[in-house]
């Protein structure tokens, strides 16, 4: 962002139907034409816009009503060309003492598509909308008093006195500023105190989630160990069981005459207990398998609920970490400083003071997201633009090495065609 100079006070201001919605320095604006930034909001669209010269009090000196239109992805059309300055000191005033060049009063024909009429009478809101945005300063121009002719009494004033007001009024200006300083060394030290309490909050939490997790592995080990006893149990009744069949078959083999009924009555007897007995053992083992497989599945469920909230923790970690520098980001941003960073390929991106934390936390995942592809593809695209040659490998592991076109925008990048020669796109 460029800073406002003492001897430029000029700015570009541009409307919407609700009234001014972005305010820019002229250096900004000419950084805008030069193609060092787009304008997303503008993009498809054609925006009115005024340039402004005001005076060293902040009063219009002049003032250029001008449409200007954006493409598709927000960059300034090349064919729009209007020179802003020398229409503005050219202009004459009018009845109201307003230089003002429009659409209406544009001496040269071939600008006058390029300017728009809005309403500058004293019913309509333009004026208005001008004269709160100068007033409210955003931009940060310096305001001097306009001096007037000196009288007679202000000719034989000592000079003494002007030199005590002026220090008085630095005295004034440097408290101002010490205590402007102590409030935002406060605000700070409140962040980090904050910081320390939600961290302390959240290892708190974590350990008891981590103590819970010991009781459910304690609990299932203790359910391990009666299930390899029941089995234990099982079997050896299945054996036993098996025993007294066993006997029983060959007493019934031995047993003739009128014992024979009695025998079989017996037997079923005993094979109905036997049977019963088994059945409920069955079911008390497959109960304490299904309890088994549940346990597990919560066990598992709450391992990656553990890993999610951990994952969360430390992103939030990484955000507290710059919540005391997140009042120091926003006054940077609205003294005019933006955040950048410079990609190879991709030259300079700006960084929104809101998405600094997603930046710091995963660089490759925020640029991959501004390319709108995915990290893997901006990988292999950032590779294919270091080194532009076929990337197939044969059965040896090396790589075909012939030399392809380099593919500049990773949008454009299709892995396997654009990193391949034209051999090996036709086998594929």
């Amino acid at each position: 962002m460029f800073s406002s100079r003492e001897d430029s006070r000029s700015a570009i201001l541009f409307f919407s139907t609700q009234g001014i919605i972005k305010e820019l320095l002229y250096s900004e604006f000419e950084a805008l034409l030069e193609g060092f930034t787009p304008e997303k909001e503008w993009a498809g669209k054609d925006a009115k816009a005024v340039y402004l010269e005001l005076s060293p009090d902040l009063h219009i000196k002049a003032s250029v009503f001008f449409v200007i239109s954006f493409d598709g992805e927000g960059w300034v059309e090349a064919s729009w060309n209007v020179p802003l300055v020398n229409l503005a000191r050219t202009v004459k005033a009018n009845a109201a003492g307003l230089k003002a060049v429009t659409a209406q009063n544009c001496t040269d024909p071939k600008y006058q598509q390029m300017l728009w009429n809005p309403d500058l009478s004293a019913n309509g809101k333009i004026l208005g909308w001008i004269a709160d945005a100068i007033a409210v300063n955003k931009l940060g121009f310096s305001r001097q008093a306009v001096e007037e002719a000196p009288s007679a009494i202000d000719s034989v004033a000592p000079a003494t006195m002007s030199h005590g007001n002026m220090s008085s009024a630095m005295e004034a200006q440097i408290t101002q500023l010490m205590q402007h300083q102590m409030q935002g060394a406060n605000g700070v030290a409140q962040a980090m105190a904050k910081l320390e309490e939600t961290k302390a909050q959240y290892e708190e939490k974590l350990g008891a989630l981590q103590a819970q997790l010991a009781d459910k592995v304690r609990q299932f080990d203790s359910a391990k160990t009666q299930l390899e006893s029941l089995k234990s149990t099982l079997k050896g009744s299945e054996q036993k069981f098996a025993q007294v069949r066993e006997h029983y078959e060959l007493k019934l083999k031995n047993t003739q005459g009128n014992e024979a009924d009695f025998i079989a009555a017996l037997r079923e007897h005993y094979e109905t207990e036997a049977n019963e007995q088994v059945a409920s053992a069955e079911s008390e083992y497959k109960e304490l398998s299904n309890w088994r497989e549940v346990e597990l599945i919560y066990r598992a469920e709450r391992e990656a609920q553990l890993h999610e909230e951990m994952a969360k923790l430390k992103l939030l970690n990484t955000e507290l970490e710059l919540v005391g520098d997140k009042n120091l980001l926003q006054t940077m941003s609205d003294k005019g400083i933006t955040f950048m960073t410079y990609q190879v390929g991709l030259g300079h991106i700006n960084i929104p003071v809101n998405e600094v934390p997603l930046y710091v936390n995963n660089p490759i995942g925020f640029v991959a997201a501004y390319c709108k592809v995915s990290q893997a593809v901006y990988l292999d695209w950032l590779a294919h633009f270091h080194a532009p040659v076929c990337r197939i490998q044969n059965a040896h592991g090396a790589y075909c090495g012939a030399d392809v076109k380099r593919v500049e925008s990773p949008m454009q990048f299709m892995p396997g065609v654009s990193d391949c020669c034209q051999a090996h796109q036709n086998k594929a």
